[in-house]
């Protein structure tokens, strides 16, 4: 075990981990990791939960929301993409998709052409539907 930067730290490090992301993970005494970025702060159990990472609910803090803290994991389709976001509730979640451009702000118009939009809660129920979902 390498020595301890403090008595609750490990180990930093830093990895691009695609697309020109940089994340940094912080290693703890006891095993887990925080894996900060320029968006987000997750708690993981430990890198292998890290590179596992398949949907779980994780200890989660959203750094673009003013609101941090209560946010929820939201899963996202349209016709076009699909996701993961974090936000306060459903509407928060689809904003979040206008200021990311998944989703139009004029969405009358959008679901006139065909296009759709469903958010998911974290067990996969639809919460929020825009549009007709084939």
């Amino acid at each position: 075990m390498s020595k301890s930067i403090t008595s609750h730290v490990t180990k930093v490090e830093e990895e691009n981990t695609g697309g020109n992301c940089m994340v940094t993970f912080v290693h703890l005494a006891d095993g887990r990791v925080l894996g900060i970025n320029d968006e987000s702060v997750v708690l993981y159990r430990d890198m292998d939960d890290w590179r596992d990472c398949e949907g779980e609910d994780r200890p989660y803090i959203d750094l673009c929301d003013d609101k941090q803290f209560g946010s929820f994991r939201f899963a996202w389709r349209t016709d076009a993409a699909s996701g993961e976001i974090y936000a306060t509730n459903a509407d928060a979640a689809m904003r979040k998709l206008i200021t990311q451009d998944e989703w139009a702000e004029d969405d009358d118009r959008h679901v006139k052409d065909g296009a759709w939009l469903t958010i998911f809660d974290a067990d996969g129920v639809p919460v929020l539907r825009r549009g007709t979902m084939p």
